[in-house]
């Protein structure tokens, strides 16, 4: 999805853009942002420059560093690597290779490849061998272990936490509704939360889970407006959340989900209520939970 007009020249989107790259306050450096993102060059540089702007966030700016040796640092590497992780899951080569410095790939195969350093660092890994998800042990085992609080999850969740080959195992044992009558379930429409919350999708349940572990106070499915049909999706102090389930595309179903979203939209603009929009890409993101830390930051 595009961004909208003069996104890059607002000053928080930048902020934002480089808290995603950043690891706890340290924002990498300048050539490391220009490869991973080019589009900000003109934006730091429009804002007064990278050691600027991390002054202001209270972040510093990486050194630079010599890549080759850092990345032969087992230190350096497994950090770096369990940061990329998402729910215990071993970033993808594809992933390592477009984010970090090709000597990334060299200091992994020294290590023994990627098999190996996953299991040195407690991860699983989604490249699989040969044949692994049509084993059906292999599969209902890797759906268990992403489960939240015994919640059958949804194909989306399965596809960016297990990948495209998981998927592929569960139509070669019958599609969705037969792996969950085999495994033990039914399959959901509803979702139940860590707190006894009953939520509509697996988007809205790892959002719940999240604000009930950080400890903010939340309602859900309330009526947004009285004598209004629509509900928002969460409430919590100051702010209204609603999560989005489509991207803004075509297709019969979108298009119906999209005029309701525009109606809603409206409504809050409309009564000036406070709201904050979390789009699906969240949830495909390689680290959900960073990506919800930058959403509420400052709710905590």
């Amino acid at each position: 999805m595009r961004n909208p007009r003069n996104y890059w020249y607002n000053l928080e989107n930048v902020k934002k853009e480089l808290m995603l790259m950043s690891s706890d306050t340290i924002i990498p450096s300048y050539s490391e942002i220009e490869k991973k993102k080019p589009i900000l060059k003109k934006s730091i540089a429009y804002f007064g420059g990278l050691k600027e702007i991390a002054k202001e966030m209270g972040y510093v700016v990486q050194e630079k560093r010599q890549e080759s040796k850092y990345w032969f640092n087992w230190d350096n590497l497994s950090k770096t690597l369990k940061e990329m992780s998402n729910n215990s899951i071993m970033p993808s080569a594809s992933e390592i290779r477009n984010k970090l410095d090709r000597s990334v790939e060299s200091s992994i195969q020294s290590y023994g490849g990627m098999y190996a350093v996953a299991e040195k660092l407690g991860l699983f890994i989604r490249t699989k061998k040969k044949n692994y998800w049509r084993n059906w042990d292999n599969l209902q085992n890797e759906i268990r272990r992403i489960m939240i609080n015994d919640n059958f999850p949804s194909m989306s969740f399965i596809r960016s936490n297990l990948g495209n080959g998981a998927i592929k195992g569960i139509r070669y044992f019958g599609g969705i509704h037969s792996v969950c009558l085999k495994m033990g379930y039914q399959h959901q429409y509803s979702y139940q939360a860590s707190d006894g919350h009953i939520l509509d999708s697996y988007y809205e349940l790892q959002v719940d889970e999240y604000l009930f572990k950080n400890n903010i106070p939340h309602d859900v499915h309330g009526i947004l407006i009285p004598n209004l049909k629509f509900q928002y999706d969460f409430k919590i102090p100051y702010f209204y959340i609603e999560v989005w389930g489509y991207e803004k595309s075509e297709g019969k179903i979108r298009n119906r989900y999209n005029e309701k979203r525009s109606v809603k939209e409206k409504i809050y603009k409309h009564h000036n209520l406070p709201l904050i929009s979390i789009e699906s890409e969240t949830f495909k993101s390689t680290n959900t939970q960073k990506e919800l830390d930058v959403i509420f930051n400052g709710c905590k």
